[in-house]
């Protein structure tokens, strides 16, 4: 199994090239570039996987060998079991919040009200009722049911930018094109990882959020409804 930091570090250093200019040309942070060339890898992740190749790529090493080595740390190891739990018991947090919710409203609207009994001078003041007149019997009220909550974002690019996507535990990794629009819909959350975050422009639930970054290129951002 190849030496993945090793490797790295050693062609780096033979080209004469600085953590931070390769920082500049692979749009990549120094605190990963250095996590790499130290091995310090502690689950699979695709993110870093796409780091090594296009460290690798700049450096001009074949990047597969590097990819099936880091693979092969983690081939017996289950893919961030941690998080998976943690989404799946938030879900179902949720589902039983909204049940205990909808019981509650239910049982509210529609509990009998107590009734008072007319006093007999009331009954003998009150007006006569018209046989023919029809009575018209009062009508529950109508109790819209909620909108379900969601996310709806809407990307926008002026350059060309790299985005690794976690919508509800489903990840991609995709480019957005200078100009390019992207949509994205969810129900619990969605993370991004912004590979070119000051040239990206964010529009959520029709709320306009600006530029993701003003300063930071790589940047982690959870969006919830």
């Amino acid at each position: 199994m190849i030496d993945i930091g090793k490797t790295l570090k050693e062609e780096r250093e033979k080209q004469k090239l600085t953590i931070e200019e390769i920082a500049d040309k692979t749009l990549i942070r120094p605190y990963y570039l250095e996590e790499i060339e130290n091995n310090n890898f502690h689950y699979y992740d695709g993110f870093i996987a796409a780091y090594i190749r296009k460290y690798a790529n700049l450096l001009g090493i074949e990047a597969e060998p590097l990819l099936a080595s880091y693979r092969e740390l983690f081939k017996e190891k289950p893919l961030e079991p941690k998080r998976k739990n943690v989404t799946l018991i938030i879900i179902l947090i949720s589902i039983c919040v909204l049940l205990i919710l909808f019981f509650v409203l239910k049982r509210f609207v529609y509990a009998p009200q107590p009734t008072q009994q007319p006093s007999q001078s009331e009954v003998n003041n009150s007006p006569q009722e018209n046989p023919g007149e029809e009575i018209t019997p009062l009508q529950p009220p109508i109790v819209e049911p909620q909108k379900p909550s969601g996310i709806d974002l809407v990307l926008k690019a002026d350059q060309k930018s790299w985005l690794g996507v976690d919508i509800d535990g489903v990840y991609s990794q995709f480019f957005l094109g200078q100009g390019e629009t992207k949509e994205l819909k969810g129900k619990n959350y969605i993370k991004i990882r912004y590979g070119n975050a000051k040239h990206v422009f964010v529009t959520k639930n029709g709320t306009n959020l600006g530029v993701v970054s003003a300063t930071d290129t790589v940047v982690d951002v959870e969006y919830k409804p």
